[in-house]
């Protein structure tokens, strides 16, 4: 099986966001996470940010003309599968959640149809076959960083790891290992070929990110 991951970078644009709010995100949830997650008490009033300014590529999204892969438990809680108009099948963070790379106002996707059209896999993938979320032992940590990196701290201090995996529908499958999933926010990181790839984001719930817009 040819083993890929290709994530997508996708800036927002002014269409369905606010790249002023997009900034604030990004350094409420770093200073949060670097900070180890304190809790936030709820404040009174309404929210100051909507599930609508936060979804990924709104525009371009279309009821989907079959079901999709089903996605387990802990990860259609924050994950889901979207069909969009001519760029295949795309999992992304859903409704209620959000998915940011730090400093930056880039927001995690994944294009079922990034992956293939080499000599490995001719065929352009274009939607998910499969998605699975599995237990990850620390002590395989070591072998996902080369000699010259150390294991990201968020990883090595994380309570509990699992991996997720995307399988494309060319045979081709994107993997990330996700920190402390039952916490929020939390962090994600994409693996490829069994090594650290890329650089990694968070995950965090509108609910959290309203409560740091109130305070």
């Amino acid at each position: 099986m040819h083993v890929s991951a290709r994530l997508c970078y996708e800036r927002h644009a002014s269409l369905n966001t606010d790249e002023e709010l997009m900034n604030k995100i990004a350094f409420w949830v770093a200073g949060v996470m670097l900070a180890g997650g304190p809790a936030m008490a709820q404040q009174a009033g309404p929210p100051l940010i909507t599930a609508a300014q936060l979804r990924p590529v709104a525009h371009k999204i279309v009821d989907c003309p079959q079901p999709t892969a089903a996605l387990p438990g802990d990860v259609a809680r924050w994950g889901t599968i979207y069909c969009t108009e001519a760029d295949g099948q795309m999992f992304a963070y859903r409704d209620g959640y959000y998915g940011i790379f730090p400093n930056t106002v880039k927001r995690f996707i994944v294009n079922a149809n990034g992956f293939g059209g080499g000599e490995d896999a001719p065929a352009i993938g274009q939607s998910f076959a499969g998605v699975t979320f599995e237990p990850f032992s620390k002590d395989d940590l070591a072998g996902f960083a080369p000699s010259r990196n150390r294991v990201p701290g968020f990883l090595a201090q994380a309570k509990t790891l699992s991996m997720l995996t995307l399988k494309i529908d060319n045979g081709e499958q994107t993997q990330m290992l996700v920190a402390d999933a039952e916490t929020d926010p939390f962090w994600v990181q994409p693996v490829r070929d069994h090594k650290f790839f890329g650089q990694a984001f968070y995950m965090a719930s509108l609910d959290f990110l309203n409560k740091r817009q109130q305070q």
